[in-house]
């Protein structure tokens, strides 16, 4: 039968064998597990949200300067109705 001095020095072996084994093999796997695996899938959904993102900003700035564009002749078009008004008086009050 063990005594309870044999059990804890079982104990502290496993302890430190566990350490060991986790500071050497699991730690050394899970970060080689998380460059060759976790970061590629991560930079990989980041790049196509980043493309998303990129696609909805650009539709939204062509919308944008289509309706300035849009804005812009509508105002030429005004001003022209506006100008072909005056220069006939123009003229005809000159002479």
């Amino acid at each position: 039968m063990l005594e309870e001095q044999d059990i804890q020095q079982i104990r502290t072996v496993m302890k430190e064998e566990l350490k060991t084994h986790t500071d050497e093999v699991l730690m050394p796997a899970f970060g080689q597990y998380t460059e060759d695996v976790v970061l590629p899938a991560v930079e990989t959904q980041f790049s196509g949200f980043k493309d998303e993102i990129t696609d909805v900003v650009d539709k939204r700035v062509l919308r944008a300067q289509d309706e300035i564009t849009k804005a812009l002749g509508k105002q030429m078009q005004e001003m022209k109705g506006a100008l072909k008004g005056l220069l006939p008086n123009t003229i005809s009050t000159a002479r």
